[in-house]
């Protein structure tokens, strides 16, 4: 497993090679957030954090999570549109290179935290446990790690092909049309 700091130089210069108008219409937090976020101690504190960034306002935002010994990516879609009948709908997708049974425990924790970003941010027309409920929280099958060490090495290629591919590549239900199973090669993972 690659360990936060190396995942963190490898996310921030994948991230200063992205075009500016990418890096405007999204935003990532730290790998470490929401490992903090679910500690009583420091939750207000990571919260606090979220607030100065105003992440919600962005269109993409990407979550690493480290839980369990692996590394997954959360990426909240359309958080900060208000209810407009042109607008699509808000989702959250989360890539796992493992697809365990660990996506579906994360579901309670993720929808936790998404209800507190949202309340945190005075997002009012997201601030009820009920409409967060509401919002899908897709898991599709993406390319799989064969080992029990690269997980974050899929979760920066991940984000790299989504951003290089997310804004003319949305089926009409909203999912991303290339986020499959025959999404990359393992040589393509490789060469990354």
């Amino acid at each position: 497993m690659i360990d936060t700091d190396k995942f963190k130089f490898y996310f921030e210069h994948l991230w200063k090679n992205l075009t500016e108008e990418k890096r405007r219409s999204s935003i990532y937090v730290d790998s470490l957030w929401f490992s903090i976020y679910k500690s009583k101690v420091t939750k207000e504190k990571v919260l606090k954090w979220i607030k100065m960034k105003k992440i919600l306002k962005k269109k993409y935002v990407f979550i690493p999570i480290v839980c369990w010994g692996n590394w997954s990516l959360l990426i909240l879609y359309n958080f900060g549109e208000n209810r407009k009948p042109n607008i699509k709908k808000p989702f959250m997708l989360l890539l796992d290179s493992l697809h365990q049974a660990n996506s579906k425990r994360l579901n309670l924790d993720i929808s936790r935290f998404i209800l507190d970003i949202c309340r945190t941010e005075a997002m009012d027309h997201l601030s009820d446990k009920a409409i967060i409920s509401k919002i899908p929280l897709l898991v599709p099958n993406v390319p799989q790690q064969r080992n029990g060490v690269d997980c974050g090495i899929f979760v920066l290629y991940y984000l790299f092909l989504f951003v290089q591919n997310v804004a003319t590549n949305f089926a009409l239900d909203g999912l991303p049309i290339f986020c499959k199973e025959d999404w990359f090669s393992q040589d393509d993972i490789e060469n990354f």
